[in-house]
């Protein structure tokens, strides 16, 4: 029976699994999150399109919904946000699928499986869409769970309902799904052993955590500019939590790939035990 991975085994990672990894969360997935919410279209009106500004512009209105002109009101903007919620959806989905398959390999690389049980880890298309569905069931509980939590530090139920459905939705997808689909439903061993000893986490776990904390820790300070009373249509709840989940998620991607990278070279210079060799 093979010893459990260890942060020392993903050095085995090959290069163009790294590659993949960096594609995925610094360039795919941030570039999405920006159509989400930035409406290429008015950018260059009065200029002739190229082909990149066409492209974009389909793929805009693919993944959102609405009109995010600048010089929309506030009121506008927050709807404009909760409409992106379809892409946000559509977004998470193929993101959760991408980074599944590739915490699987990375899983088979770590343990030094051969070419024969690494190409069992591929899942087919089939396979691929049933786990997706089977994770979204969760997805109420999910926003259920966020709802619950953005509540009891203080967002408005009230005043602006759909303002809090609409964070709330976009924390579950950001911070909550990728978990689950990746990691699995609390309590599994995995969850166990990560919550017991936190020093036992691997560096493709930290890749998938970290995003996802990043994501409420965005929303969090996201909210502080609305105590600011500047009047501007971007302040409007809950428009800043939103982006600031969004940033979060970015800035997580890149925590995460700094962390790892730390993780992995302390156990590289760290003597193995006797239960790794």
């Amino acid at each position: 029976m093979r010893p459990a991975p260890t942060a020392r085994d993903a050095g085995q990672w090959p290069v163009r699994h790294m590659v993949q990894l960096v594609l995925l969360v610094l360039v795919l997935q941030p570039v999405v999150l920006l159509l989400l919410f930035v409406d290429v279209a008015p950018a260059s009106d009065s200029a002739p399109a190229s082909w990149v500004h066409t492209a974009l512009v389909h793929l805009t209105r693919l993944v959102r919904a609405g009109s995010s002109d600048a010089r929309a009101g506030g009121a506008a903007r927050a709807w404009s946000v909760t409409l992106a919620l379809k892409g946000a959806v559509m977004m998470q989905a193929w993101y959760c699928t991408r980074m599944h398959a590739w915490y699987t390999m990375a899983e088979g690389y770590e343990r030094r499986e051969p070419p024969s049980e690494l190409r069992k880890r591929q899942r087919t298309a089939s396979q691929q869409i049933e786990a997706l569905a089977l994770s979204a069931l969760a997805l109420p509980l999910l926003w259920l769970l966020a709802l619950a939590v953005v509540v009891l530090v203080g967002a408005p139920v009230n005043a602006q309902p759909v303002g809090t459905l609409t964070l709330a939705a976009y924390l579950a997808l950001l911070g909550l799904w990728p978990l689950t689909h990746v990691l699995g439903t609390p309590p599994s061993a995995q969850w166990l052993r990560i919550l017991s000893a936190p020093s036992t986490i691997l560096p493709r776990e930290l890749i998938v955590l970290l995003p996802c904390v990043g994501a409420w820790l965005g929303a969090l300070l996201g909210a502080l500019p609305q105590a600011l009373d500047w009047g501007r249509a971007w302040q409007a709840w809950p428009v800043p939590s939103v982006y600031g989940a969004a940033c979060g998620v970015v800035l997580g991607h890149l925590a995460a790939l700094g962390a790892s990278v730390v993780l992995v070279a302390r156990a590289v210079r760290r003597p193995p035990t006797r239960s790794s060799m």
